[in-house]
C-alpha cells in the first residue's frame, strides 16, 4: 500500500532536478560546500537567505535521499512565548533557540519518485514557515502579504 502513495518505493531524486527546481524557485541557489555524499547551497530569496542542505546516496552519485532547510535570524527580541506561537503555525519546521539566535529548520526524507509538483509544495511550505516565522518575530500589526511583495 505504501508504494502505491510513494511513487513506487523509490528512495533517492535526482540532484540535478531538485538543483533546478531551486533555481527556478527563488532569486539565488548557489552551491556553497560538498562533504562527502553533502552539498550545501546557499539560497536568497526576496532578501531572505537561508541554507538548503542535500545528502546523497554517496559522494558525487547525484541521487539525493534527505534535504534539510535552515535560516538563522538574528537580533530579533524573541521570547519563549513567541516562539512557541510560531510553532503552533508552522507546516513542515520547527523554530528554536541557539543563545541569542533564533534558527527555523526543516527536513525532508525523499520518498517515491521525483515529482516537480510535489517538491514546488515543499518549496513553498518552507516559504510559508520562513513568512510566519518572520511575522511572528517582527512584532509587528503587518499582514502575510506585507512581507514578500
Amino acid at each position: 500500500m505504501f508504494k502505491r502513495f510513494s511513487g513506487g518505493g523509490e528512495q533517492a531524486w535526482p540532484l540535478s532536478k531538485i538543483v533546478s527546481a531551486l533555481e527556478t524557485a527563488y532569486d539565488a541557489a548557489d552551491e556553497i560546500g560538498e562533504d562527502g555524499p553533502l552539498r550545501v547551497f546557499g539560497i536568497e530569496d526576496r532578501g531572505v537567505n537561508f541554507v538548503v542542505a542535500m545528502m546523497q546516496t554517496g559522494p558525487g552519485t547525484g541521487m539525493v535521499t534527505e534535504l534539510g532547510f535552515l535560516a538563522r535570524f538574528i537580533g530579533f527580541p524573541v521570547d519563549a512565548g513567541i516562539i512557541q506561537g510560531v510553532n503552533r503555525n508552522l507546516h513542515i519546521s520547527v523554530a528554536s533557540m541557539e543563545g541569542p539566535d533564533l534558527f527555523l529548520m526543516a527536513g525532508v526524507q525523499v520518498t517515491g519518485a521525483y515529482d516537480q509538483g510535489q517538491f514546488s509544495l515543499i518549496l513553498e511550505a518552507w516559504r510559508r514557515d520562513l513568512m510566519v516565522t518572520l511575522h511572528g518575530i517582527s512584532g509587528g500589526d503587518h499582514a502575510f502579504a506585507d512581507l514578500f511583495p
